[in-house]
């Protein structure tokens, strides 16, 4: 059986505990890594990894973000056993100790290309099918997974107009910016294909929608070099999965997987496609998207234990104000919210239709919060459409909270609008 110095990376990169976390950054940064072990008198105190340092003011010292006593391993330990530790634990890397000294790092991508299993060579991320085992270990263990997936937009221009090796640039870059954004103790990033990126997660239904906003995101900001100013890529989001209402009996757990990573490709495809002019027409609908509402104005005041909500939205030139008032509690106001921007869309509305608020919640995870509104859009004589979007909250989440509605309806308003004269 291999072991761990057979493979270990040795050579380490290391940072001191008393250096800031912006000095480790640049470190980071300047050799390409994600991870730094933290080590002082020659004795390993803790790692760091990018994401948290990210989070701290770049003037705190590495020993108050670092993780102490992290697990680790020996030169001779065999290649299962330390990937079994990184499983339990939920990391991505191990320190190798010898008398107490640091002398290598392994990550669980040296292990995988190790003992055969596929590896990306542009990303040194894992495909699918190490995903695919993985969701199914977690399923037979009982444990409640999502699986998201991001597919960029418009990769293939990117290809065309910029030639394929600044395409294989921007797969790494973006490869690095996910990896910087999930939680190694929750989430298992790979590339699933060409310009496709999948994650699988042990968070909640909720945290992994707010994972995925902040992954597009990190996207949308990424810049290459050797690419124009103002080109800048996006990318679709489809998940799946979440906790069950009922236990799971007589499960195929393979085809649970199946279905799951099914589902949210193609949410991610019709994402993507509803972007596209091409995709649309290609779906038989060749009408251009009409113009949709454009938020003017959000105000909410508050009175004798009481929040009124008002939105005034701009649509051709003309002004739609809506407003709600309820209870100062809780969430209500953000609820008042986002009735006041249905409220002002219905207004806008051609006759017949109407939009109603079904849901809306603040979900709250350790890097942020996120603000989704559930509406229910009908027309007469029709069943009604249920439509979801989600805005990432700030301080104050009541804009997401307008900004999460109008998502919601964005690409369907457009359709409706184009039909009128």
């Amino acid at each position: 059986m291999r072991t761990v110095e057979q493979v270990m990376t040795t050579g380490v990169v290391t940072v001191g505990p008393d250096r800031t976390a912006g000095e480790a950054v640049a470190l980071m940064l300047d050799r390409d890594l994600s991870v730094l072990p933290v080590v002082s008198e020659e004795r390993l105190v803790g790692v760091v990894a990018m994401r948290d340092l990210l989070r701290a003011p770049p003037y705190r010292p590495v020993s108050e973000v670092m993780s102490r006593e992290p697990p680790a391993v020996r030169p001779g330990t065999n290649l299962v056993a330390a990937f079994d530790l990184m499983d339990k634990r939920r990391i991505g890397y191990l320190p190798v100790l010898e008398d107490d000294r640091l002398v290598g790092l392994i990550t669980r991508e040296d292990i995988l290309q190790a003992l055969g299993r596929p590896v990306d060579p542009l990303t040194n991320l894992p495909w699918g099918t190490t995903l695919r085992e993985r969701a199914i270990e977690y399923l037979r263990d009982g444990i409640e997974i999502t699986i998201l997936f991001l597919d960029l937009d418009n990769f293939r221009s990117v290809n065309k107009r910029l030639g394929h090796a600044v395409g294989d640039r921007y797969i790494r870059a973006v490869a690095e910016t996910l990896l910087a954004t999930v939680d190694f103790g929750r989430d298992l990033l790979c590339r699933y294909g060409g310009d496709e990126f999948a994650i699988l997660t042990t968070r909640s239904l909720e945290e992994a929608q707010a994972l995925g906003l902040r992954a597009i995101e990190a996207i949308g900001g990424l810049r290459v070099s050797a690419v124009p100013a103002g080109f800048a890529l996006g990318a679709s989001m489809g998940i799946a999965g979440g906790k069950r209402t009922t236990e799971r009996q007589d499960v195929h757990f393979a085809a649970t997987v199946d279905d799951l990573v099914t589902i949210a490709s193609r949410q991610s495809t019709q994402a993507k496609g509803e972007k596209t002019p091409a995709a649309d027409a290609a779906a038989g609908d060749r009408a251009p998207l009409g113009p949709r509402p454009q938020l003017r104005r959000v105000n909410l005041s508050t009175g004798d234990h009481t929040v009124t909500a008002t939105v005034e939205l701009d649509l051709r030139s003309e002004c739609y104000l809506g407003e709600a008032t309820g209870p100062d509690m809780g969430t209500v106001p953000l609820r008042l919210l986002a009735e006041s921007t249905l409220a002002a869309v219905n207004q806008a509305l051609p006759d017949g239709w109407m939009a109603a608020v079904d849901d809306v919640r603040l979900t709250h995870a350790s890097s942020g919060a996120v603000v989704t509104v559930t509406v229910l859009l009908r027309m007469v004589g029709m069943h009604p459409e249920r439509h979801v979007g989600s805005a990432i909250a700030g301080p104050d989440p009541g804009p997401a909270a307008v900004r999460a509605a109008l998502q919601a309806l964005n690409r369907r308003l457009g359709r409706i609008f184009s039909t009128q004269a």
